[in-house]
């Protein structure tokens, strides 16, 4: 039996109704749900004066386990400006939550926010050196912003990290073209045709074998 069908109200009891709202996708009841268990947690242990008590429950938000996970499905859905909060609580709890970082990041980059996109996505790569999207996120946003040899370097990385990401070698054609490197950008473009020639020959033998 689902632990969120037992009859009784406890702090763990509002945990497992929030991984019941996650999984069935009730994104809105899921934060009222951190929010409350986050609350009936605190004031239920809270010895101080009533009027210290609401500061006490702001506090505990910040430190829900659930603030990541919030924070990244509404990124999946591309509801960008109700993702951001629950992710910076998150990175308010973890600085270095280099995936929380790279979702903000990215986040920003589609609101037009280019700045806080590009702290964002510095954080991640700094965080966790081995993030590939937070390289390719960051390569693209340096190169819309001229700086390319920084976005370059940050492309490069990204394809040492997943040489069969077509993106990569996308954005690495784009920028060589800009840059005047033609043997390097045809290169790259010819790799970008291989990985989706690959792919399609993929699904057509998984097609045949059903």
């Amino acid at each position: 039996m689902p632990c969120w069908n037992f009859p009784y109200a406890t702090k763990n009891n509002h945990i497992c109704l929030i991984h019941r709202d996650l999984c069935h996708r009730n994104f809105r009841l899921a934060e009222q749900a951190v929010i409350f268990s986050d609350n009936i947690h605190i004031l239920a242990n809270d010895r101080s004066e009533p009027r210290h008590r609401s500061r006490h429950v702001r506090i505990a938000k910040k430190h829900s386990p659930f603030n990541f996970a919030i924070g990244y499905i509404y990124w999946k859905d591309r509801a960008f400006e109700d993702s951001r909060p629950w992710l910076a609580r998150e990175l308010e709890v973890q600085p270095c939550h280099a995936l929380a970082a790279y979702y903000l990041g990215d986040a920003a980059q589609a609101l037009g926010q280019k700045q806080d996109a590009l702290r964002y996505f510095q954080q991640s790569v700094t965080c966790n050196n081995r993030n590939q999207k937070a390289h390719l996120g960051l390569g693209i946003l340096l190169a819309e912003l001229n700086r390319d040899q920084e976005a370059l370097g940050e492309l490069q990385a990204a394809a040492r990290l997943d040489e069969k990401d077509a993106t990569v070698h996308y954005r690495l054609a784009l920028l060589y073209k800009k840059l005047g490197r033609k043997s390097d950008s045809a290169a790259e473009y010819a790799k970008v045709q291989q990985i989706h020639d690959a792919g399609r020959k993929q699904a057509e033998q998984n097609l045949a074998g059903k």
